[in-house]
């Protein structure tokens, strides 16, 4: 089993304000940021589930370019990554 750390969230939540533009102009740690966090994080635990990497998408609707983006968390920030 996987579980993002707060770590994780936190870095997520850094992505979220640079990234989404729903959140332009916010800090990291408003409420609505940190509980978009959780679900990409929640989607990130669903991934590594499957076999695949820490990844989550930000859809193109939703990022500044109209792109759909990738990310993939740091290893250290998840737990249950053999070798961490």
């Amino acid at each position: 089993m996987f579980n993002v750390k707060q770590s994780g969230v936190d870095e997520i939540c850094n992505i979220l304000v640079k990234r989404h533009k729903s959140f332009k102009g916010c800090r990291a740690d408003d409420h609505d940021v940190v509980a978009a966090a959780h679900e990409f994080a929640n989607d990130v635990e669903n991934q590594l589930c499957e076999g695949n990497n820490a990844c989550f998408e930000i859809r193109g609707f939703y990022t500044h370019d109209g792109n759909p983006q990738e990310f993939e968390l740091s290893p250290e920030n998840i737990d249950g990554i053999v070798g961490w």
